[in-house]
């Protein structure tokens, strides 16, 4: 009866050890991918900041240790409206294996 109870136990913390490790797995690719992301929007106000004309990484993207990231560059908002001028909507997307990060940022250039 002993070591069906301790044989029991084992089982169930070997389970949760496992549940755990997917856990933490999970939370370092979503960091790992919002980093990304927020690489990816340093990169697009920089080059931006040398040429209004630049466009963005399209994918796959550009590697950034385990992880990458897209960017799109849009002269409008999220609804279609035209942004005043200077004005620049960036998006940055991380990606770290099964975990996806979206960053945008509103940016005013030249003035």
């Amino acid at each position: 009866m002993v070591l069906l109870v301790l044989s029991s136990l084992g089982l169930l913390l070997s389970a949760q050890v496992a549940g755990d490790q997917i856990v933490a797995t999970n939370q370092i690719e979503a960091s790992r991918a919002l980093y990304a992301a927020e690489a990816g929007l340093e990169l697009a106000t920089r080059c931006l900041d040398d040429s209004q004309a630049w466009s963005g990484v399209p994918a796959p993207g550009l590697a950034v240790g385990p992880a990458r990231f897209t960017v799109t560059v849009s002269d409008s908002s999220v609804t279609g409206t035209p942004l005043a001028t200077g004005q620049k909507r960036i998006t940055a997307t991380g990606i770290s294996g099964q975990a996806q990060r979206r960053l945008t940022l509103l940016a005013q250039f030249g003035g």
